[in-house]
């Protein structure tokens, strides 16, 4: 008689339950962050700058306790950011070029900034803020606090390969123009605009910002040899009186800060104030969907300007495209920045 084969349906799954390593691993990266904060701040890569160095050496030339330097000097070799052979660390390839100090490639001001207390405090208190549906930080509307002037001073290491992209993009368009006067709103440490105004001679800047971060300019300026082509205006950029008409407007990184009525009000002083062929730069974090953000990052970015402003986030293509068109402006054309989240909007006034 054949023999009766149990029906696959009735076999019970025996299959491995999926095992919770990805949960652990991001749970674990607020540490990772710490330590690579700690190495930054005692200047554990300066230390190590000059060759291999024991636990002991690096403790001497920071100035700290033996024991717990090596505690730290394992983890930094634990998230790669160090090797170590025997008793003896020594620089990784990325930590000997991005966390030395001095070094022209250098992002550890930028690094201290992404690891902030303020930031900090703004993700313990996430739940409170999408219960609340915004920034429950005392201080997030003050422009007094002390983040923004030391954000403005750090940005400077972020902003260079970006600023270099846009002036690459403007450049055939700007090369045609007797005058360039530039607008660049929110500047910050002012690298965008002092940048084009090195790059085109014929440019003058005027840089807006609040009182108490629009002085970061002045050093990056006077290293650009254009600080006599720079003046500023000290306010808020959704008040002040922007003056002009200027011929090209930057926006750079500035609208995820605000609501879409406060986007539209801005691209709308920002229309108003362009001579005509004017062009508005926006650069900023335009997802198009998960596909065009695969780890997240303009997403998660959202999530930091929720807990640390009243309405601001990222905002989509269609997003941006609606702004802009109901403020009177056209994108003329979209560029990826290379190896950087966000892109570059050019638009120009309708009509």
């Amino acid at each position: 008689m054949p023999r009766n084969e149990p029906s696959t349906a009735a076999r019970p799954d025996i299959s491995a339950p999926p095992a919770p390593t990805p949960i652990l691993k991001l749970l674990n990266g607020v540490h990772k962050s710490a330590v690579l904060r700690a190495g930054i701040q005692l200047h554990v890569f300066d230390a190590l700058a000059t060759g291999p160095c024991t636990a002991r050496t690096v403790a001497l030339a920071i100035e700290a306790d033996e024991r717990a330097t090596r505690i730290l000097l394992d983890a930094l070799t634990g998230i790669d950011m160090l090797h170590r052979t025997g008793g003896e660390y020594r620089l990784t390839p990325v930590s000997e070029r991005y966390l030395v100090f001095g070094r022209d490639a250098y992002i550890g001001d930028a690094a201290r900034i992404q690891t902030h207390d303020f930031l900090w405090e703004g993700d313990r208190r996430l739940a409170d803020a999408v219960r609340a549906g915004g920034s429950v930080l005392a201080s997030e509307s003050k422009h007094e606090h002390p983040f923004w002037r030391e954000f403005a001073q750090a940005s400077g290491q972020f902003a260079v390969q970006g600023a270099r992209f846009t002036a690459g993009l403007l450049g055939p368009w700007a090369a045609a123009r007797t005058e360039l006067d530039i607008l660049d709103l929110a500047s910050g440490s002012g690298l965008y605009g002092c940048l084009l105004a090195a790059e085109f001679p014929v440019a003058r800047v005027t840089l807006l910002d609040w009182p108490d971060v629009l002085g970061t300019h002045r050093a990056t300026a006077q290293r650009l040899s254009v600080a006599d082509r720079v003046t500023e205006i000290s306010g808020d950029i959704l008040t002040e009186p922007y003056g002009g008409p200027y011929d090209l407007i930057l926006l750079n990184n500035v609208l995820h800060n605000f609501g879409e009525r406060s986007c539209v009000e801005l691209l709308s002083r920002a229309a108003d104030a362009l001579k005509p062929g004017g062009r508005v730069v926006v650069q900023d974090f335009v997802p198009g969907g998960p596909d065009t953000d695969p780890e997240g990052v303009a997403r998660i970015f959202s999530v930091l300007m929720l807990v640390i402003t009243t309405e601001g986030q990222v905002y989509d293509g269609e997003q941006m495209r609606d702004m802009l068109a109901a403020a009177g402006l056209s994108i003329v054309s979209r560029h990826e920045a290379p190896h950087m989240p966000t892109s570059v909007l050019l638009a120009e006034r309708v009509g």
